[in-house]
């Protein structure tokens, strides 16, 4: 649920207040935004086309895992620099 609310405060942040973030910051959450999705499309992959020859041996559970950890921690890295740009004491979706 935070990991939820973090991606959507940062992504209504750049939306809704791109220029109180400035263009750096705006553009950086935009990618890590942009990277998540990716992230989750490719691991949901063998669903979309039935090829499972394009995952890993452990499929897409892997794909989701490997990295999840560093990401959940990057993006609430980044609300916190999100809610720091808006002057927000506390964020929330």
């Amino acid at each position: 649920m935070q990991e939820a609310q973090a991606r959507f405060y940062v992504q209504n942040a750049v939306l809704d207040q791109r220029a109180r973030l400035g263009a750096a910051l705006a553009d950086k959450a935009q990618a890590v935004l942009d990277r998540r999705v990716r992230r989750m499309m490719w691991a949901d992959v063998s669903s979309l086309f039935g090829d499972q020859s394009v995952l890993p041996p452990y499929g897409h559970y892997w794909l989701a895992g490997d990295r999840w950890p560093n990401d959940t921690q990057e993006l609430y890295d980044l609300a916190a620099e999100v809610a720091k740009a808006l002057g927000d004491a506390s964020p929330r979706s």
